[in-house]
């Protein structure tokens, strides 16, 4: 029986007996010709950091230089990670190596007691060897990659709850935005400070949507702009790139800066309008945030609520507001967000029976 699971590296190799140059270096969990072929297709080399690392750099530059971890659906059962982190010189003493670790899930459908997949940021089983005898030496386990405590539903209320940051507006447009983008609109990308922030706001809309609906969200905690059309070519939704390559994002993409506020808009009236200008349709997911998030108490139980909301339905192809909205009924929020919470769940057939057969 093929495992759920298969892992795959990829990096640069020279060496006694080796074919030099940019290789699949090892896979476990019965990767084939094909899977690998297609998982290595998808890797994006460069990372480009700002700030290039010295030569030998300290442990603590090294933790400082971006890694980035991109997640995509394949098709409607499989799905993959593509953790890349930056390695030093190769065998033949070039600069810019970097080692990629995939992680294919061949059963990505199921995804009920599955963490979302932005829970795996940071996780301690990503492989990121540094320096070409680590890189010789790296190898797969047979565990995994799993939740790397970063990202949690904890981190999450309290990043957008943060009182100094007034991110609930930022929040309220890229929820909107990203509901669009999974619909078939256009992509988001959000400029920000670094990987670990980028990482957070992927958290924020993760979190405020179902399991099933979080693993068809294709995210990228680290990518420059120069790339930014294979990005869209590969149907990710929502990708994070330093602020500054911003002023090269082409119109056809809405971009968030996550330092500037976003004119808030009306449902049913006048749309967001982000820093530059760019227009969000507002839907009843964001108004419904508004309102939940008028406390880090009332967030906190929020997140529990969409978890359970969503446990007594078939969790796939939920709309990605539907929970919340069956929490603002429950919970009683008050008229004003009552006919947002019943208008989102008529229109999903197994919500509205479920619900209105209580």
């Amino acid at each position: 029986m093929t495992p759920r699971y298969g892992q795959l590296t990829y990096t640069s190799l020279e060496g006694d007996g080796i074919t030099a140059g940019w290789q699949v270096k090892e896979t476990t969990g019965g990767i084939t010709p094909a899977e690998a072929r297609l998982l290595v297709s998808r890797i994006r080399i460069p990372l480009n950091p700002i700030e290039q690392p010295p030569r030998f750099p300290t442990p603590d530059q090294l933790q400082a230089l971006p890694r980035r971890l991109a997640y995509s659906r394949i098709n409607d059962n499989v799905a993959a990670y593509w953790h890349t982190a930056p390695a030093g010189l190769d065998g033949a003493g070039r600069p810019g190596n970097v080692f990629a670790h995939v992680l294919l899930d061949r059963a990505a459908s199921d995804m009920a007691q599955n963490p979302r997949p932005i829970e795996l940021w940071q996780s301690s089983r990503w492989l990121t060897p540094y320096g070409c005898p680590a890189v010789a030496a790296a190898m797969l386990s047979d565990e995994v990659p799993k939740t790397g405590g970063a990202v949690t539903a904890e981190s999450v209320v309290q990043f957008v709850c943060d009182v100094g940051m007034r991110r609930l507006r930022t929040l309220c447009g890229l929820l909107d935005a990203v509901s669009a983008a999974l619909d078939g609109g256009p992509a988001v990308v959000m400029g920000v400070e670094s990987a670990d922030i980028a990482a957070q706001w992927i958290g924020a809309v993760s979190f405020m949507m179902s399991r099933g609906t979080a693993g068809r969200l294709g995210f990228s905690t680290f990518d420059r702009s120069s790339d930014l059309e294979d990005l869209l070519r590969s149907g990710l939704h929502l990708v994070a790139m330093p602020r500054a390559d911003l002023a090269d994002v082409p119109p056809a993409v809405v971009a968030i800066d996550d330092a500037e506020s976003i004119t808030l808009g009306e449902l049913n009236g006048r749309q967001h309008r982000t820093h530059r200008s760019q227009k969000i349709a507002v839907t009843a997911w964001s108004a419904m945030t508004r309102v939940a998030f008028v406390d880090p108490i009332s967030a906190a139980q929020l997140l529990v609520d969409i978890d359970e909301s969503a446990s007594g339905l078939i969790d796939a192809g939920l709309p990605p507001a539907l929970p919340m909205a069956i929490s603002a009924l429950d919970r009683s929020w008050g008229e004003d967000v009552e006919s947002e919470a019943k208008s989102v769940i008529a229109t999903d057939p197994q919500a509205a029976r479920t619900y209105w057969s209580h």
